[in-house]
């Protein structure tokens, strides 16, 4: 038996089909050139500046030629095999196959499916999935997504998963799509907070005072005892929501502690029906 070779031959031009032994190295390299590509990029720019007379402008503009040039150049080197396998319709299949229709919910208009624009291969851990470049064919609305045609694993943005209420003023539904958007983008934390500050203005509109005696605004729980009392939060949702809601909204606040999708979902769900109780349902009764 021969001995085990304990220093592997790495050099160049083996193992040439391994791409993840091929990858760092090329990316280390890049990595180099762009710092120093950068550096010369700065310089000459500099000089230009200071020994030609060339207006801000223009400046500018000589700049970002060089800067992407730069780029390019280090993209070219490091040959990226996510562009080596990129497909595109048009070019490399048809808007005819059914793998580019894909079953994905547009995050603006809600149509349920969207096509595969671009086809490229899945970041690292996801098996058997592509990265899809997907567009709406109704309001040209474009989404990222890690998946197949039947399952979509990852998308960003996603569809909110309420829609507005009616009658809303403007101030509450920019506040109500700013936490929609949030949580389609996996903000949960931001979505939760804004859920929060939506129904502390239902309760300051409902009549909490804004500020007390000593100047300060009412907490989040003096706010949901208010909903309670003044009889828009019903006993039935006070037993199966309040204490939840207690515990989400004052952790988005006082903790640095992650919100989960769960949680914000839950938000969201009575922040919708709350939505509904204070502005849609009055207005809607009161137009028949």
């Amino acid at each position: 038996m021969g001995k085990h070779n304990k220093y592997p031959d790495r050099s160049p031009g083996r193992n040439n089909n391994d791409l993840a032994a091929n990858e760092p190295s090329k990316a280390k390299l890049a990595y180099k050139i762009i710092i120093f590509a950068t550096a010369t990029v700065k310089l000459i720019t500099e000089i230009l500046h200071h020994t030609m007379s060339m207006d801000c402008t223009r400046f500018d503009y000589f700049r970002g030629v060089l800067m992407r040039g730069n780029l390019a150049f280090c993209g070219i080197l490091m040959s990226m095999s996510f562009y080596d396998t990129l497909r595109v319709i048009g070019r490399h299949y048809s808007q005819d196959e059914d793998t580019v229709w894909w079953s994905a919910q547009c995050p603006c208009c809600g149509t349920v499916t969207m096509l595969a624009i671009a086809l490229g291969k899945a970041p690292y851990g996801y098996h058997n999935c592509y990265s899809a470049w997907l567009m709406c064919v109704k309001c040209g609305t474009g989404s990222w997504a890690i998946g197949d045609s039947d399952n979509v694993v990852v998308q960003y943005p996603s569809a909110a998963p309420f829609t507005t209420p009616d009658h809303l003023s403007p101030e509450v539904k920019t506040t109500w799509e700013e936490a929609c958007n949030s949580f389609t983008v996996g903000a949960y934390t931001a979505c939760t907070l804004m859920c929060r500050k939506l129904i502390f203005y239902m309760a300051v509109e409902e009549g909490l005072p804004e500020k007390n005696d000593r100047n300060h605004a009412p907490g989040f729980e003096q706010c949901i005892n208010y909903l309670v009392d003044s009889g828009l939060i019903t006993s039935r949702y006070q037993g199966e929501w309040v204490d939840s809601i207690r515990v989400w909204g004052n952790a988005a606040t006082h903790d640095l502690a992650v919100i989960d999708k769960s949680v914000a979902e839950k938000a969201l769900t009575f922040t919708h029906s709350l939505l509904k109780m204070v502005y849609e349902f009055p207005q809607s009764a009161s137009q028949e």
